[in-house]
């Protein structure tokens, strides 16, 4: 497909909630290690660590031979089953997190769902409803963690709404009293 032809089905086929920030949108047509090349063929060193990143760079053959092996292996299970890889992973994490009192593990698939995830953990543990979110700061595309975010741009284009408490005016609040 040519840029433009990228462009429209873009437009045409995506839900709207799927936006860019820019009036024209870099299309990238692919990349390696830490850089990207755009439809146009144009290089670019890749500085973006936002949004569903992996800060390895892009098509690493380390990551990319390991990952192949396991889709040779195993390429999904559904977390109802009992798979090495997972607990390996986990027994991992509980053996060098801090004080070892971080001995559980919860596996997600997206930032979206690891929020939400520790949003009912929380209100679980605590009882309570309210949410702290830090202003500017960016949680996902569900309607929960786009609810949460304080940023304007993505918040317009929720149907749902959620109360928003930035951290500032908490903290403004709490030297008051």
């Amino acid at each position: 497909m040519t840029k433009e032809e990228i462009l429209l089905a873009q437009s045409e086929h995506l839900f709207p909630c799927v936006f860019h920030y820019y009036q024209q949108p870099l299309v990238i047509s692919h990349a390696k290690n830490r850089y990207i090349w755009d439809a146009d063929g144009k290089q670019y060193l890749d500085f973006f660590g936002g949004i569903v990143t992996v800060s390895v760079g892009h098509c690493n053959d380390d990551v990319n031979r390991k990952v192949h092996a396991q889709m040779d292996r195993l390429q999904h299970v559904s977390t109802v089953f009992v798979n090495e890889p997972q607990a390996a992973l986990a027994k991992k994490l509980a053996q060098i997190t801090p004080g070892g009192k971080l001995t559980k593990s919860f596996f997600t698939s997206s930032g979206s769902e690891a929020n939400e995830t520790a949003i009912l953990a929380a209100r679980c543990y605590t009882g309570s409803t309210e949410i702290v979110a830090l202003r500017y700061a960016y949680h996902g595309r569900s309607s929960l963690t786009m609810g949460l975010t304080g940023q304007s741009n993505w918040r317009e284009r929720l149907l749902l709404s959620l109360s928003l408490w930035p951290l500032v005016s908490l903290l403004r609040g709490a030297l008051r009293a």
